[in-house]
């Protein structure tokens, strides 16, 4: 007959038995290298890779979680990490320390308690310039009760850990014996919800307001009206569906895409330039705000106190802020409902006051010179009082232009071909997408890439009372993208009414981005 164990026996064991099940024994995850202990497991080929591959240097320059690409790897003291570009790679080699998460990537909140476990790559914080993983968000609102005395704990058990007094029986005894400030999960849950304010939620709640009302008539009557122009073109705009948004994001992760990342470099670069120049800005309002992640990055440098987030459609917004309005509490946030490539007529729910407009990417280039110094007017009439902060993609070589438009791997023709699909559905049209190919180039004349879909064979599209033959080789213009040369951007910003522009730029001239006076 076998002797029956003990109760804290059977606890230890189970300790054990969770410990192997969920974080797996030390040894199992160190390289052993200076940069040890750390949450780098076997994955994909790779012995130590850390926090599954995330990009470590997108939480700063992004302020975002950005899966990082095998082709841009790094090995830093026995382990593999990836990044989502090449420029990221470069600027972690060029200082790891800066990038690399404290506790070696464990969960904050579990080595508050002396326990290393697992990471969540997707759940993080930036506190006093250096990054932070936790295990989920749970552990997230559990550390944050009491941020600065949870992390004097993990500097405490972490430096134990890293001198070796950690040893795995200890780490499972710990989740026996347990430490003195220990909380179950249900305790802390119920803390979190007693820090909160009454009625539950946030400190604030994002508020949204649609202000241009889709016409499907008048939507309608622009599409038809710009396939049966002589030469076919309709507006950028309606490349954006829900799969079309998604399609550019991945554009983004292109390595032939180098807006996206090279504008958030310079902000890495500059930002504290950028904020000493434009000064604290309590409004921040952000035209073509997306996932809103742009923004994010300049409240802590700005000082803003309210940001408005601005795109065609506010409940495209909503998931966004909400996310936002989590990570900032007291941040008073709004998104708007707005087409701003007519006008521009911000509700007066913004506030009074001075205001930064905020106009990232490279957006300004789907308008002509003409066009954008109109806009530019109806932004100056916007700020008035305020300041302007623009991105600008800037003239280069035509090697390095056209295949950011048209990629190897044929996700920029998969969005513009997506433009089919949504007109069909808009107006009634039956667009076959395999009579269609995308074509991008660079015309020199006009300093603008061109996106056109062009008929692969004769072709007649039908839509309810109205069709067009489209004879092989004939094209639907869908977008320009104007480049700018820098003196003459300064040049129109000042048309336009701007006072005392100044630019900052990426190192090989290719992108630069905008500040000035309204």
């Amino acid at each position: 007959m076998t002797r029956p164990m003990s109760a804290p026996r059977i606890l230890l064991l189970a300790a054990i038995a969770f410990l192997l099940a969920g974080c797996g024994p030390m040894s199992a995850q160190n390289p052993g290298g200076a940069y040890s202990p750390v949450n780098a497991v076997a994955e994909e080929g790779e012995a130590h890779l850390l926090l599954g591959g995330a990009d470590v240097v997108a939480y700063f320059t992004e302020g975002a979680y950005r899966p990082g690409r095998p082709e841009f790897s790094s090995r830093h003291e026995g382990v593999t990490l990836r990044f989502a570009s090449a420029e990221h790679q470069v600027l972690f080699d060029q200082v790891p320390a800066k990038y690399l998460p404290r506790f070696g990537g464990y969960c904050t909140n579990g080595i508050a308690y002396g326990i290393p476990w697992g990471g969540d790559a997707g759940t993080w914080k930036i506190i006093d310039g250096k990054l932070y993983i936790f295990g989920g968000q749970a552990s997230k609102d559990a550390f944050e009760l009491d941020e600065a005395g949870n992390l004097a704990l993990a500097e405490r058990y972490w430096r134990e850990e890293v001198a070796g007094g950690n040893s795995f029986l200890q780490r499972a005894k710990r989740l026996v014996l347990r430490v003195p400030h220990y909380k179950s999960g249900e305790e802390l849950a119920q803390a979190a919800a007693k820090a909160r304010p009454a009625g539950g939620g946030l400190v604030n709640a994002p508020r949204l307001i649609q202000v241009s009302a889709e016409d499907p008539a008048a939507i309608r009557a622009e599409l038809i009206a710009g396939l049966q122009a002589p030469r076919p073109a309709l507006s950028p705009k309606f490349l954006y569906d829900a799969l079309g948004s998604r399609l550019f994001a991945a554009i983004t992760e292109l390595p032939e895409y180098y807006p996206t990342r090279t504008e958030a470099a310079i902000f890495d670069a500059h930002l504290d330039a950028m904020a000493a120049v434009l000064g604290p800005a309590p409004i921040l309002v952000e035209l073509g705000a997306g996932n809103c992640e742009k923004a994010a990055r300049l409240f802590g440098a700005l000082a803003v106190r309210r940001y408005v987030a601005v795109d065609i459609s506010a409940d495209y917004l909503l998931a966004a802020l909400d996310r936002l309005q989590y990570e900032h509490p007291a941040m008073d946030m709004l998104g708007v409902g707005l087409d701003f490539s007519d006008a521009l007529d911000l509700p007066a729910e913004v506030g009074p006051g001075p205001r930064l407009l905020f106009y990232p990417g490279s957006s300004i280039g789907n308008f002509s010179p003409d066009q954008a110094l109109a806009f530019l007017r109806r932004m100056h009439a916007a700020c008035a009082g305020g300041r302007l902060l623009i991105g600008v993609d800037l003239v280069k070589p035509s090697e390095v232009l056209e295949p950011a438009y048209d990629d190897a791997l044929g996700v920029t023709a998969a969005f513009n071909r997506n433009l089919l699909p949504h007109l069909n559905r808009l107006i009634g049209a039956d667009f076959a997408l395999a009579d269609w190919r995308h074509v991008a180039f660079f015309n020199a004349r006009e300093s603008r890439i061109e996106m056109h879909l062009e008929a692969a064979r004769d072709a007649t599209v039908r839509w309810p009372g109205g069709e067009r033959r489209f004879a092989a080789g004939e094209r639907i213009h869908t977008e320009n993208s104007y480049k700018w040369r820098l003196e003459d951007f300064a040049d129109l910003l000042t048309a336009a009414g701007f006072r005392n522009p100044r630019s900052w730029r990426d190192g090989r001239d290719w992108f630069a981005v905008f500040a000035a006076e309204a």
